[in-house]
């Protein structure tokens, strides 16, 4: 991945809380990861602000979240991120099984014609968050805070009140909604005492990160 992406460093930015005080949010989100950065681009596109908290100051490194099926195609074409994903992504939609050398099995995911998106995108993961940043700062509506950590927080009546670290202190605001997109081990959630309720099963995956050199 080193020889063809070099992730981005995105700056801390004094909050204004650390020098005025405790302030108020409609929305708070924590975990700027593909799906904080989603959400937040989503309810900007619907006029909504939001503030958004990352310990980082980077995207996701490897492939992760490689393959891209269509209705989440289609999201991120109505966020204005369709383009982008055709163009820079590996489309298919045909899977084949081999046993050996022989095809075992072939399998046709869009068979139908005249969809704008295809059944999949392959894309590493880092190349859409960075783009989802571009678009969430372009949009003027995502207060996007790197270098920011929860280390605590309170519910009180109809708000919310968040604790959190920076490497210039800390400070404090309040919430009327609290997205908790920081992962299986949300910080969020095991300060609520909720559960990643969902299904583990047995098999197992490898998503390896390959850069070939290909004979001109």
């Amino acid at each position: 991945m080193s020889a063809t992406w070099t992730s981005p460093r995105f700056p801390f930015r004094r909050p204004p809380e650390l020098d005025r005080g405790l302030s108020h949010h409609r929305v708070a989100i924590v975990g700027a990861g593909m799906v904080g950065l989603t959400v937040a681009l989503d309810l900007a596109r619907h006029g909504i602000a939001t503030v958004l908290l990352d310990e980082d100051d980077t995207v996701s490194i490897g492939s992760r979240a490689i393959c891209l099926a269509k209705r989440t195609l289609e999201i991120y074409d109505r966020l204005g991120l369709g383009e982008r994903l055709l163009d820079k992504g590996v489309t298919w939609q045909v899977g084949k099984v081999f046993h050996g050398a022989s095809l075992a099995y072939a399998f046709d995911l869009l068979p139908e014609t005249g969809h704008r998106m295809p059944a999949f995108v392959n894309l590493q993961q880092y190349y859409l968050e960075a783009w989802l940043v571009e678009a969430c700062a372009a949009s003027g509506l995502v207060d996007l805070r790197w270098q920011s950590r929860l280390s605590a927080l309170d519910c009180a009546g109809d708000h919310v009140r968040l604790t959190v670290e920076t490497p210039e202190g800390t400070y404090a605001l309040t919430a009327e909604w609290l997205l908790a997109c920081d992962g299986a081990r949300s910080t969020v959630r095991a300060a609520l005492d909720l559960p990643f309720v969902g299904h583990v099963f047995r098999d197992r995956f490898l998503i390896a990160d390959v850069v070939l050199k290909g004979k001109v």
